[in-house]
């Protein structure tokens, strides 16, 4: 319950069930208090009511840090493109003896996508590990800001970054995976270009 009295206000706070406008009315009865001058709230009202009045303007500040979050993404799955295009690239022969051996093309494309989400399952877990380490520092670097009690880790929060960054990396990973189906047999027959199976 809020009465505002004078341009001045007292936060009341009463433990009690019923409606809050019936003890509202009840505390208009008392003197110096009008009924039009309070604002009758419930716990999770005022509680809601205040965790907006906090993060009013911190909306476009949000939008930003999402922003930059998406970007990261991107770039980073154009790294993950590039590198496993490379491996892709480095590993020409390996896959071509693969494919002489019987292997399928489905069998190439797997592996290469099962490659690429194993290295991503343990460094996300590498990462999340990392970031529960720098969380539980918080308060320890700023008390005054962070106590261990308002200081959290929810299972929503870590497992949602790490299945995040698994399926980037595998996505990523299409296009070098399907490249890795178009090498043909024979490539393994072929003299390697450079010059590390010759002896002099």
């Amino acid at each position: 319950l809020l009465p505002y009295v004078n341009g001045r206000y007292a936060l009341v706070m009463l433990t009690a069930d019923g409606d809050p406008g019936v003890l509202a009315g009840r505390l208009a009865a008392l003197p110096a208090l009008q009924r039009d001058q309070l604002i009758p709230e419930t716990a999770d009202a005022y509680r809601t009511r205040l965790i907006g009045e906090y993060a009013h303007g911190t909306g476009a500040v949000t939008a930003l840090l999402l922003s930059f979050s998406v970007i990261a993404f991107v770039v980073a799955a154009l790294v993950i493109a590039n590198t496993f295009g490379i491996l892709v690239a480095q590993r020409t022969r390996q896959l071509a003896l693969l494919r002489c051996l019987g292997a399928a093309r489905a069998q190439v494309f797997g592996q290469v996508l099962a490659e690429a989400a194993a290295t991503a399952a343990v460094a996300g877990l590498a990462g999340v590990g990392l970031g529960v380490a720098l969380v539980a520092l918080l308060p320890v670097a700023a008390p005054a800001t962070f106590d261990y009690q308002g200081v959290s880790v929810t299972p929503v929060g870590l497992f949602l970054p790490w299945v995040a960054g698994v399926a980037v990396t595998s996505v990523a990973a299409l296009p070098p995976a399907r490249a890795a189906t178009q090498v043909a047999p024979l490539a393994a027959l072929r003299p390697d270009p450079t010059g590390a199976g010759t002896h002099p």
